[in-house]
């Protein structure tokens, strides 16, 4: 799996967020009425959704740190300016 390096200037502090890829059917809620006229809910499973939902948050300065990546594995780096 390929590495990636994060370094931080000097003096600089950097946030690191560690996300790992999700997909799953999203959920279909319909709201309709039965046959006898009362009000009813029917759920189905709806097309994939991928999101990337943080694994770890890790923050850091004036060095620098590896990360391993792949296809379901990614790295976001933001500046941190507390």
């Amino acid at each position: 799996m390929p590495t990636v390096t994060v370094t931080a200037a000097e003096g600089e502090k950097l946030l690191v967020r560690l996300q790992k890829r999700t997909v799953k059917a999203s959920v279909v809620t319909q709201h309709g009425f039965d046959e006898a006229g009362n009000p009813a809910v029917t759920t189905s499973l709806g097309p994939k959704v991928t999101t990337w939902p943080d694994q770890s948050i890790e923050t850091f300065a004036s060095e620098s740190r590896q990360y391993t990546v792949d296809a379901d594995n990614r790295v976001v780096v933001e500046p941190n300016p507390s």
